[in-house]
């Protein structure tokens, strides 16, 4: 048995996982790009057809970019565009008529939504 976001799942069924909402919010912007390729591929072929994948990223046009690296401690936090990032999840295998980018006013984080189809 293995615990898995509160409920105990047998190793069977946590195998079988297929979620339709994945929420990795505040989690990309601290991985590599090999690792963000290889996260996002597993988690959209965990995602059962029509399920979402919504995440963020930290955009380097943040304008209070270095007080949040610097002042507020945020080491390793790496920025990157919508192109930086699309290009990663084209690469982990997501299709792009399953993306969606929204980019806020405040150009503090891009948001990504992929659905599976």
């Amino acid at each position: 048995m293995a615990w898995f976001m509160g409920c105990h799942l047998s190793v069977r069924d946590a195998l079988d996982f297929a979620p339709q909402c994945i929420d990795a919010m505040g989690l990309v912007e601290y991985l590599d790009e090999n690792e963000v390729i290889t996260l996002m591929g597993r988690l959209h072929r965990m995602l059962e057809p029509g399920g979402v994948l919504v995440f963020t990223n930290m955009r380097p046009t943040h304008p209070n970019l270095d007080i949040h690296k610097r002042a507020v401690c945020w080491p390793g936090v790496r920025e990157r565009s919508e192109q930086d990032v699309e290009r990663l999840m084209l690469a982990s295998g997501i299709r792009p008529e399953e993306i969606t980018i929204m980019l806020p006013d405040d150009q503090v984080y891009g948001i990504y939504g992929v659905v599976r189809k």
